[in-house]
């Protein structure tokens, strides 16, 4: 036996030495036993973030717990779990729940040596929020950081931190995070020469516009992919006056979104709102105007922002007027009316190489009777493309979801609508598209006119995001559209017909009435031109517009363009960045913008400029992008402007800047997946433990 003595006295100092290093000694007074049960064949491999009703504020009024909360521990068996204790709830992320799983945390007051900080935890679905502040724009010298645990795995919109149009860092693929400065989505554009109805409700089209129409399925367009809808954007040529006002809202469907906005007043002419409405292929959309009081006579122009469930499918929207006799052409873009039968008066040029797909389209009334039907297909050249649908009797829907058609840089683009059998109704044809170009992060706006030519030796303007029925106007501010942060670049322009001898047509892309350097001028016989060298970088809620110089002796001639739209203006990637927790941070100093992960710089981008100053209210840890988040902080020029990183109970839904206060978030709690049971037993005297602690 005495041989065996030394043995267990090294063995014990070992201990003696290791456990200091290892293990957290904790001694708290009372706990909640907390019964967790996954109630589904769901699970949640990467875990969940749970939030469990208790009322910590009264725990704190008897004296169990700190008024800060921070007095308290959270563990499963002998691991400490990520907890954030709140007035009325207590967040824990339980890591890989399993499917008909049952967890049992442990929830301790009075212990010790307690916490120092907590994670932010708001449940499934949540967000957390931070209104516009002069303070954090970002301007052209920042520093923006987060830690916490960030879900990797694909997913729409799982933003991490969103400026809409300014900054975004966001998990944009499988085990991929991006940040970038500028807008991520297609801005789609508005506006028509048509006055507002000061006394009725009416409705125009999202992308290119139209006279306001009391009947909303004759100017509608349907949606041919999964995606977003969000910050719009509107501008009145007048403002309303005292005591009157406008009211815009996207309606889905038939029915009102959330994303509306209203201008009031006798000075306001401009309003924006953010509120991502998701849509899926076959949805309607349009634009409402409403009016109080009896507002002033007023043009409108307007924009949106669409965002895509899969990366990089942009939408061409239009609708058309059909005939049931003849076979009628239109625009890619907006509203063709009347009825066109000459196919070189709607073609357009494409700006960019690129594929086209998912065709949808949707009548405004029934054909007829079978076999009555209406066939509408996309053209390139003049010919017709794999991408139809035909729609016969009874049914007022169809889609092209399985051809995919590629068409070059250059090529003249259409739409044609063929009736067959007569059909004994004249619908109006809604018609939605996907276009992916093969340069990702580009879309398209593609205008022009149909209805009207340009005054020979003179200087005129038409909407940029022109629609079929635009006429062609000398006064400028008329003609405007509505345009988001972005980058125009690839300029191309087709003319119906040659100008003739020495005579020219000269477009040029203007914005809030001065010229973009993007210009193309169109000499003798020729009938096409482009501008592939110049760019410019447009912010949310510019007026943009085209304007055409004719030299006299010019033939007349229909005018299209196509124009190529980027965003963001820069971005830089990590690739490889597994589930877990991870420390983003994304600094630029005016000339590179970087991305770190967990210290190490996984990308850099070349880029001058400064990051675009909008109303814009910032978004962080939406779509359960990450699980729970350590701390945010965010510095401009070298000051710390907002520090999220809670040290005292979380007091209703305010997260405190402890930078300061300025920039208070505002907790907008998600919920537990409805399959979760939660059970909170009683409250229970405790005596000391020592554990491990866990991330």
């Amino acid at each position: 036996m005495k041989r065996f003595i030394p043995w267990i006295s090294l063995l014990l100092l070992t201990v003696l030495v290791v456990l200091p290093v290892t293990l957290a000694y904790s001694a708290f007074n009372y706990s909640y036993s907390i019964r967790i049960f996954n109630n589904s064949t769901t699970s949640y491999p990467n875990g969940l973030p749970i939030l469990v009703t208790l009322n910590n504020s009264q725990l704190n009024s008897y004296g169990y717990i700190a008024a800060d909360g921070l007095d308290t521990n959270v563990q499963e068996g002998a691991t400490s779990r990520e907890f954030m204790v709140q007035s009325a709830r207590l967040g824990i992320f339980i890591p890989s729940f399993l499917d008909s799983q049952v967890r049992f945390p442990n929830y301790r007051l009075g212990d010790t040596p307690g916490q120092t900080t907590f994670p932010v935890i708001i449940g499934v679905g949540g967000n957390v929020t931070v209104s516009d502040n002069s303070t954090l724009e970002l301007g052209n010298n920042f520093t923006v950081e987060l830690d916490g645990f960030i879900d990797t795995s694909a997913g729409s919109s799982k933003n991490l931190i969103d400026k809409t149009s300014a900054f975004m860092i966001w998990v944009s693929d499988t085990s991929e995070i991006t940040a970038a400065i500028g807008s991520v989505g297609q801005p789609i554009i508005g506006g028509f020469e048509d006055n507002l109805n000061p006394a009725a409700v009416e409705y125009n089209a999202v992308m290119g516009g139209y006279q306001w129409n009391a009947v909303e399925n004759q100017v509608w367009q349907v949606i041919p992919t999964g995606g977003t809808i969000d910050s719009l954007f509107v501008e009145l040529s007048a403002a309303p006056g005292a005591g009157d006002s406008y009211t815009f809202t996207l309606m889905v469907n038939g029915a009102p979104s959330a994303l509306a906005l209203t201008i009031s007043g006798a000075v306001d002419t401009t309003g924006n709102a953010s509120s991502a409405i998701a849509l899926v292929a076959g949805d309607t959309v349009s634009i409402r105007s409403e009016f109080v009081v009896a507002p002033a006579a007023s043009r409108a122009r307007w924009s949106t922002l669409w965002i895509p469930t899969i990366a990089d499918e942009s939408i061409l929207l239009s609708n058309h007027v059909s005939h049931n006799a003849i076979t009628v052409y239109g625009e890619m873009q907006g509203i063709t009316s009347p009825v066109v039968v000459n196919e070189i008066l709607v073609q357009i040029p494409l700006p960019t190489a690129g594929t086209f797909k998912k065709l949808y389209v949707e009548l405004s009334v029934d054909p007829g009777n079978a076999p009555d039907a209406y066939s509408t297909t996309l053209r390139d050249a003049a010919a017709d493309t794999a991408l139809t649908v035909t729609i016969i009797a009874d049914d007022t829907t169809g889609n092209d979801s399985v051809n995919n058609v590629v068409v070059a840089a250059g090529a003249l683009i259409d739409i044609k609508i063929i009736p067959l059998n007569v059909p004994v109704a004249t619908p109006y044809v809604a018609i939605g598209m996907v276009f992916i170009s093969d340069t990702s992060g580009e879309s398209l706006i593609m205008g022009g006119s149909s209805a009207d030519t340009p005054a020979i030796s003179a200087t005129e303007y038409l909407n940029l995001g022109g629609t079929g029925a635009a006429t062609w106007n000398a006064i400028e501010d008329q003609r405007y559209s509505l345009t988001q942060a972005s980058v125009l670049s690839k300029l191309y322009v087709v003319l119906s017909g040659a100008p003739g001898g020495a005579t020219s047509y000269t477009l040029s892309i203007r914005e809030a009435g001065g010229d973009t350097g993007l210009t193309t001028t169109i000499v003798g016989a020729a009938t096409t031109g482009n501008d592939l060298v110049n760019t410019y970088i447009s912010s949310d809620g510019d007026t943009v517009d085209a304007k055409v110089v004719t030299t006299a002796g010019a033939a007349v001639a229909y005018v299209h363009w196509g124009l190529v739209v980027s965003n963001p203006l820069v971005e830089v990637t990590a690739t490889g960045v597994t589930t877990g927790e991870h420390t983003v941070s994304a600094p630029y100093d005016g000339v590179d913008l970087k991305i770190f992960i967990d210290t190490i710089e996984e990308d850099s981008a070349a880029w001058v400029g400064s990051v675009p100053d909008n109303a814009n209210d910032w978004t962080f840890m939406e779509n359960d992008s990450i699980s729970y988040m350590d701390y945010l902080k965010i510095s401009v020029d070298g000051t710390q402007q907002l520090w999220f990183e809670p040290n005292t109970m979380v007091a209703g839904s305010i997260l405190t800047d402890r930078q300061g206060g300025d920039n208070n978030g505002t907790i907008n709690w998600g919920v537990n997946p409805s399959n979760i049971e939660i059970t909170v037993g009683g409250l229970t005297a405790s005596v000391s433990t020592i554990s491990t602690v866990v991330k």
